[in-house]
């Protein structure tokens, strides 16, 4: 169950890590 439970919960937090990135390019600033 983890083994195929383990790349979908990878994928997502990779997808959400690009995603915020992303978000936080054009502001660094406001974020720091």
């Amino acid at each position: 169950m983890l083994a195929t439970f383990l790349p979908v919960f990878a994928s997502t937090i990779l997808q959400r890590y690009e995603f915020l990135k992303i978000q936080k390019e054009p502001s660094s600033a406001d974020w720091f």
